[in-house]
C-alpha cells in the first residue's frame, strides 16, 4: 500500500473535525453569549517502521486542539431589565450541580423564590465580602418591588414600593453580581455552548468589565463568513477523499499487474 494514503487520511480527518466545529459555530450563530471554536492543527513527520531500506519520513496533519475564540460579539438592545451583557474582559458566575460555572450569557429571570436565575434555574450568583471565598451569595428581588436598575458596576438596586405595590420613595440595594476574569493558563474551557469551567481561580474584575443594563450579547459569529468557512472546509474534504480514491485504484492496479505476472 502507498504510503502516500495515510497522509491524506489524516488531513480528511482533519478536515472532518474542522467541518464538525464550524458547522456547529453556523448552527448557534444566534445562541446569546456563544464564543466561536476555532481548530489548530499540528503537522509532524512520522518514519514507518518496515523491513528493507528505510522509506521516507511521512508528514501527517492532526487536530491539535480545539479553542474559543474571545472576540466580544455584537450588543443587543432588548430593553429587559433582566438582560445584562458585557463590555470588556468579563463573566457573569451561575451556581451548577457540579460547582461554580461561567458565562457571558446574560439573559436571567426571576425565579418563584425571587432569585435571580438562568432560565434553565441556575442561580447568579452575587458578590462575596471575600473574593477567594467559596461561599455562594445569591440574588433575591423582594416582592413586590418597584423597578429594577443595575449599575455598570453589577450593583443591583430596586424602587422601594409598599404592600400595594406603590413607590414610597428612595431605592433598597439588593446585591452585586460577581464579576470575574481569568488569566491566561487557567484552563478555561466549554461545558455546553455558552457555559465554561475552569481549572485556575478566577479574579475579581470590577476594573476590566462593565454591566450594560437592558442588552444582550450576540454571538461572535459572523453567518455569512460561516457557510463561507463551510463550503471551502467541505471541498478540501472531498480533496482528501479524491487522493485517497486515487491511491487505492493505484495499489488496486498494481496488485493486479503483479498478479497476471504471476
Amino acid at each position: 500500500m502507498s504510503h502516500g494514503i495515510w497522509s491524506a487520511t489524516s488531513g480528511a480527518v482533519a478536515q472532518e473535525r474542522t467541518l464538525d466545529v464550524v458547522a456547529n459555530n453556523v448552527a448557534n450563530a444566534t445562541t446569546t453569549g456563544y464564543r466561536a471554536d476555532r481548530v489548530a492543527f499540528r503537522e509532524f513527520l512520522s518514519r514507518a517502521q518496515a523491513d528493507g531500506p528505510a522509506p521516507e519520513d511521512i508528514r501527517y496533519t492532526a487536530v491539535d486542539e480545539v479553542t474559543f475564540d474571545e472576540t466580544t460579539g455584537i450588543m443587543k438592545a432588548t430593553g429587559n431589565p433582566f438582560d445584562l451583557a458585557l463590555e470588556g474582559d468579563g463573566w457573569f458566575v451561575v451556581e451548577g450541580p457540579e460547582g461554580f460555572r461561567y458565562q457571558r450569557a446574560g439573559s436571567f429571570v426571576v425565579g418563584e423564590n425571587g432569585t435571580l436565575t438562568t432560565p434553565d434555574g441556575l442561580p447568579v450568583m452575587g458578590r462575596p465580602q471575600d473574593p477567594q471565598s467559596p461561599t455562594a451569595v445569591r440574588i433575591t428581588i423582594p416582592n413586590p418591588s418597584g423597578p429594577i436598575t443595575i449599575d455598570g458596576d453589577g450593583t443591583l438596586r430596586a424602587t422601594v414600593v409598599d404592600a400595594n405595590g406603590v413607590a414610597t420613595g428612595g431605592s433598597q440595594t439588593l446585591g452585586q453580581l460577581r464579576l470575574v476574569r481569568f488569566a491566561e493558563g487557567d484552563g478555561l474551557r466549554k461545558e455546553g455552548h455558552t457555559r465554561f469551567l475552569a481549572d485556575g481561580v478566577p479574579a475579581e474584575a470590577y476594573d476590566t468589565v462593565s454591566v450594560r443594563q437592558g442588552f444582550l450579547e450576540g454571538a461572535n459569529v459572523n453567518a455569512i463568513a460561516g457557510m463561507h468557512e463551510l463550503i471551502t472546509v467541505s471541498r478540501s474534504f472531498e480533496a482528501f477523499q479524491k487522493v485517497i480514491d486515487s491511491f487505492q485504484e493505484l495499489d488496486q492496479r498494481t496488485a493486479r499487474e503483479v498478479g497476471s505476472r504471476g
